[in-house]
């Protein structure tokens, strides 16, 4: 999800050294970013190509422009990081489909836009006791799952 400030930048770098194909960026209800300017798309896609370079990742992975929740396509499975959730990423994660996170922004997201997810197949997973930060829910989603296929 769009996030305020510079926090975009932590995400994409982070994301791209932990071998994320594509960042979708997702306008969201509690979004407190609503757009995202042209030079800032422009410099989060340098800090993806200067990411790529420094962890050695022979493709760079795109950075999308955003686009409201409600019209996010993925294939294979989606999980979504959600505060409360009983789900455990290790008991739905199968190497076989293409595999997509969506974290939400500061303020999280809403439990309609998390039920219209899952009614199209997401599955809404914990991260665990606490609640994170915004730009630090997608590290920690990312992080579990390149270590669950170590």
């Amino acid at each position: 999800a769009l996030l305020k400030g510079d926090k975009l930048a932590d995400v994409v770098r982070a994301a791209t050294e932990l071998g994320a194909a594509r960042v979708q960026l997702l306008v969201t209800r509690h979004a407190d970013a609503r757009e995202i300017g042209a030079q800032k798309l422009t410099r989060l896609r340098r800090v993806a190509e200067e990411a790529s370079k420094q962890s050695r990742r022979a493709v760079t992975p795109q950075v999308l422009d955003p686009v409201p929740l409600a019209d996010l396509s993925w294939e294979g499975q989606l999980f979504v990081a959600q505060p409360g959730s009983r789900e455990r990423l290790t008991g739905h994660l199968t190497w076989d489909r293409p595999v997509t996170v969506l974290t939400g922004p500061e303020g999280g997201l809403s439990d309609a836009e998390v039920a219209a997810l899952t009614a199209r197949g997401a599955v809404a997973v914990t991260l665990g006791p606490r609640i994170l930060r915004a730009e630090t829910a997608p590290v920690a989603l990312l992080g579990a799952i390149v270590a669950t296929g170590v």
